[in-house]
């Protein structure tokens, strides 16, 4: 969720709640905006909307549909998250989500099955940087990292990774990876 003035770097100085302040704590200050921070912020929007797979119309299911799941939780090692790993701290907060584009399962209004890219986020809530493992080649046989927030928007290495492959994730950042078709 993005209040207004954030994608510009607005804080108002730890007030959150600032509606009936008429002083620089709710002024936004244009002049000084963070650029890198809008144009972050606008590339993450963009991509939302521009995915089905971001922006879901129905709650996701969690188990397989037609063979394939649309949601699934992952290690940082990989593997699918169990219920007991959602107890374990160092876990439930470093952890990747498998968003499955084909298996939305819904029409558009054409009555169309609606169709999307596949993606993999790892989200690094540690103070260090952490090594993720992508997933086994049945889950994408290529990833592409598309957004990263430790990253200027559009400076995401597009590097391509490969299944059981290792990929570091810097402290408390997000990377969005797509899988390629095929």
């Amino acid at each position: 969720m993005i209040l207004g003035g954030d994608e510009m770097g607005r804080t108002q100085y730890g007030n959150n709640n600032a509606y009936c302040q008429d002083n620089p704590i709710s002024w936004y200050k244009w002049d000084e905006k963070d650029q890198d921070l809008v144009d972050f912020v606008s590339e993450a929007v963009r991509l939302r909307k521009t995915h089905p797979a971001l922006h879901r119309r129905r709650w996701f299911h969690g188990r397989p549909i037609h063979g394939v799941a649309d949601i699934a939780w992952i290690r940082p090692t990989g593997e699918e998250m169990t219920d007991d790993d959602w107890k374990q701290g160092s876990i439930a907060k470093s952890l990747g989500v498998y968003l499955n584009g084909k298996a939305l399962n819904y029409t558009d209004e054409r009555g169309e099955l609606i169709v999307d890219d596949t993606f993999l986020i790892f989200f690094n809530a540690h103070y260090e940087p952490l090594n993720f493992t992508f997933p086994p080649a049945a889950w994408g046989k290529k990833w592409t990292k598309i957004l990263d927030t430790k990253q200027p928007p559009g400076k995401a290495t597009h590097r391509k990774y490969r299944p059981n492959e290792k990929v570091r994730v810097e402290a408390r950042t997000m990377s969005v990876f797509i899988a390629e078709a095929g």
